[in-house]
């Protein structure tokens, strides 16, 4: 919930000058049809990013990711030690729709094996932000416990923290079923013709 009050000068002085109406049945602001441009000026004034700024963006993200991707699987196969390394695959250098980037195990006592599926994301040290896209989300259900996320912080001089990396099992429940602990947003809307 924002605060309106922070902002209340302004919105009053946009009222005034009849840029933005209150609504009181749906309780919220809105700009007047005929200042819609104002609006749009504003969008592509503020913050821009060329086509050749946003390639290199993506570009800088996938090195990232599959630099973390490398950590985590050197991780994985010091974690479960030379007799069972052998089980851990870069499945992400073959298939980026399997929902997760490797596949391991985890050893339990009298070296019996479980099925460990990892998907990797590199991410800031201060908010663990990533980003978690629908195929991984139904991959993560249907593996429940079998499913882990590997955060692994990245700061801006691409240099790992493995002292800070977080691993939680069945993230569906570990984040997404955990409100106080994690914000969770949605950005993306899929449509398509029925």
């Amino acid at each position: 919930d924002v605060d309106r009050s922070e902002f209340s000068d302004v919105r009053n002085f946009l009222i005034e000058a009849g840029v933005v109406e209150y609504q009181s049945i749906a309780d919220r602001y809105l700009i007047v049809p005929n200042h819609i441009h104002l609006y749009a000026f504003a969008q592509e004034s503020t913050k821009v990013v060329t086509p050749n700024v946003l390639k290199r963006r993506l570009a800088d993200t996938d090195e990232i990711g599959r630099e973390a991707e490398l950590a985590m699987m050197k991780y994985e196969k010091n974690r479960v030690g030379k007799p069972f390394e052998h089980h851990v695959a870069h499945v992400a250098l073959k298939n980026e729709a399997a929902g997760y980037d490797i596949k391991s195990v985890s050893v339990l006592p009298g070296d019996q094996l479980e099925p460990r599926y990892i998907e990797v994301k590199a991410v800031p040290l201060d908010t663990y932000r990533f980003f978690w896209t629908g195929n991984e989300r139904r991959v993560a259900e249907l593996l429940k416990a079998h499913y882990f996320l590997y955060l692994l912080p990245v700061n801006r001089d691409k240099i790992f923290s493995l002292n800070n990396l977080k691993i939680i099992q069945d993230p569906i429940s570990g984040i997404l079923d955990s409100p106080d602990a994690w914000n969770v947003e949605t950005d993306l809307v899929r449509c398509s013709l029925k």
